[in-house]
């Protein structure tokens, strides 16, 4: 057990690990932070890991973390708790279908890597599970629904298989959703995507230098290298064709990259960003790692840090990535790893149209970036309004 300290001001948007972020644990509920130090046990992180990738989650969303006394008093606590202690998570875990796993199967799990420290139906909610780093001594398996009753004394149950029924094999804590993910299949760009390129790319029928920083020459729609000379022309026709023949390249890259399914609008963006960026750019990034993990608005939020040529910001490039991340976004539906607001445009000085909880899930119909000297903040639309995703390096959406 070792359990750390952190400022929730400070260290708020710290990734603990792949998936948790500090301010995930803080000590805070119903519109109140009760402090800025949030603790944390090194091994409940690693509990909840396991938890992420055994049911192949897209999001777990951690209802309560870390509470001072007073928080754990307010919420009908004893004060003194494993909350207190920075050991005990209560928390739901959703599939790759963005569905919520029921704690039934969590419970099972958890039973199975050696938790102690247990409560099924967490806050009395089907979906919600309590888990906590106590040692073996002070076991507790309890279902929250009855009071926290520990099962041994409801129906002398001393497994959660008998007290739920199920008889144990290699698949039971197994989602039948963890499965139904898309699988990876191979792509071609769309006429759309063909057309994005070709709009960020712009005609040259002339050979020319798109950047001063750059190697080679470019002709056509952005068909670059050794082979294109000075003075060298092209038509109309020929740049197309000439752009058609590259794309295969690219889009052979892009699906040996890909080790998930992604949609027209992800594949058509990705395309795109490699063309610009080149094959290797894209399969040794950051943004095809994240993907690959199925965490995609950290694959998202990689878009706009690729804007430099030469170790200076240009314009164009900027432009391009913002539209790509934009085409990349559109339409997927996101959970909100905190309390946010949502205003009436992409600006945190926008009037506040209502504020939503944590955990909600919310479907991006628009994108805006906004560039500053010191940080990228991505802000999303949704139905209700504007919502800023990340802010800096701290991220509010997964």
């Amino acid at each position: 057990m070792s359990i750390k300290k952190y400022s929730l001001k400070k260290s708020g948007g710290t990734y603990l690990s792949d998936h948790f972020q500090v301010k995930e644990f803080a000590s805070a509920g119903q519109g109140k932070t009760y402090s800025d130090t949030v603790l944390i046990d090194t091994a409940l992180v690693k509990l909840l890991e396991k938890v992420y990738k055994h049911f192949n989650c897209s999001s777990i969303i951690i209802s309560s973390g870390y509470r001072t006394s007073a928080h754990d008093i307010a919420v009908g606590g004893s004060g003194s708790g494993y909350h207190v202690k920075g050991q005990a998570a209560d928390f739901c875990c959703y599939d790759k279908n963005k569905k919520a796993i029921p704690s039934s199967k969590v419970v099972l799990y958890l039973e199975d890597i050696k938790c102690y420290g247990i409560g099924f139906r967490c806050g009395g909610s089907d979906v919600y599970t309590h888990a906590d780093t106590r040692a073996e001594s002070a076991k507790w398996w309890g279902d929250e629904s009855k009071n926290f009753l520990d099962i041994s004394q409801i129906n002398s149950s001393k497994s959660f298989y008998t007290y739920l029924g199920v008889k144990k094999t290699a698949t039971t804590t197994k989602t039948s959703t963890t499965t139904t993910a898309p699988k990876k299949k191979t792509m071609s760009i769309s006429d759309a995507g063909v057309d994005g390129i070709k709009f960020y790319e712009g005609l040259s029928l002339v050979a020319c230098k798109a950047l001063p920083t750059e190697e080679y020459l470019t002709i056509g729609y952005g068909h670059y290298g050794a082979d294109v000379k000075p003075g060298q022309t092209i038509t109309k026709k020929g740049a197309l064709e000439l752009l058609k023949n590259d794309l295969k390249d690219y889009v052979a890259g892009v699906n040996k990259a890909l080790k998930v399914g992604v949609t027209q609008n992800q594949f058509d963006a990705l395309v795109s960003f490699a063309y610009n960026c080149g094959i290797y750019g894209l399969q040794s990034s950051d943004l095809i790692s994240y993907l690959n993990k199925g965490e995609i608005f950290k694959a998202a939020a990689e878009f706009p840090l690729w804007r430099k040529s030469g170790g200076a910001i240009i314009a164009g490039l900027q432009n391009r990535r913002a539209r790509e991340l934009k085409l990349f976004m559109k339409g997927e539906t996101f959970a909100l790893t905190d309390k946010m607001n949502v205003r009436k445009s992409a600006s945190t000085g926008a009037a506040v149209v209502k504020t939503i909880k944590s955990g909600t899930k919310v479907k991006v119909t628009d994108v805006s970036v906004s560039y500053s000297p010191s940080q990228i903040d991505i802000w999303c639309k949704c139905s209700s309004g504007w919502i800023c995703f990340k802010q800096g390096d701290a991220f509010f959406a997964k």
